[in-house]
């Protein structure tokens, strides 16, 4: 029975959080082509972009005012994300600025917004959706599951959720070459003490997401950058 319950929970929950609805941030672009092979829900680029030209990087701040409304499950929790969005974004923005500073293969100088437009790009990001986690349920879940089978698995609806859209654009022109928008949530673990903070989940997301625009900016055409696991051995 609880090999069947547990089943359950990995089938429904046990994966990659579904893609959040456009919030506009990204818009369609008929001179932009669909690119497979990324760890992203969407991802966009103009083909005829020239990218090695570029050697510099201008990372804007993170927008929030395209935060999405929550639907009626996620404002279940006390705390009101549009409180915390610009914190968590601006340290957002300076974990993915650290990350390219310490690419070992220098692909980008990294250079403040509004400082270059030559050979420059700016990536820019915006949270588009931020559920905290549900701490609450998540205590009980954890304290339920020592004591009765099956009780720990409401803590797989406990699960934060964070999403993102991106550009890229090319500041000496003003056009957007690439978009991108991907979404996440607290990983599946037996045990995950991100579950007992409110946004204890984000660092390990956003530093995932960070890597992963790093592997981009040196990527060759036709290759990939694997997902991150939608599970974590580590309680932490």
């Amino acid at each position: 029975m609880r090999f069947v319950a547990l089943l359950f929970l990995v089938l429904t929950v046990g994966c990659k959080a579904m893609p959040a609805p456009p919030a506009g941030f990204i818009q369609p672009d008929p001179n932009m082509i669909e690119v497979d092979g990324l760890p992203f829900h969407v991802a966009n680029a103009d083909p005829k972009a020239k990218w090695m030209s570029f050697d510099r990087l201008a990372i804007a701040p993170i927008d929030t005012s395209y935060l999405l409304e929550n639907n009626i499950w996620e404002k279940i929790s006390p705390k009101d994300p549009t409180e915390d969005a610009k914190a968590i974004a601006d340290e957002a923005r300076a974990v993915i600025e650290q990350a390219f500073k310490k690419d070992p293969k220098h692909r980008f100088e990294v250079v403040a917004p509004g400082s270059s437009k030559e050979k420059t790009l700016a990536l820019e990001v915006a949270i588009v959706d931020l559920v905290p986690t549900k701490v609450v349920t998540g205590l009980a879940g954890y304290a339920g599951g020592f004591l009765v089978p099956g009780v720990g698995y409401v803590r797989a609806f406990t699960k934060g959720i964070i999403a993102f859209e991106a550009r890229v654009r090319d500041l000496e022109t003003g056009r957007v070459i690439a978009t991108f928008a991907d979404r996440e949530r607290t990983k599946l673990a037996l045990i995950n003490f991100e579950n007992l903070t409110y946004y204890g989940f984000v660092d390990s997301i956003v530093e995932e997401w960070a890597g992963q625009f790093v592997a981009l900016s040196a990527i060759r055409e036709g290759g990939e950058i694997e997902d991150s696991p939608w599970y974590k051995i580590s309680p932490w």
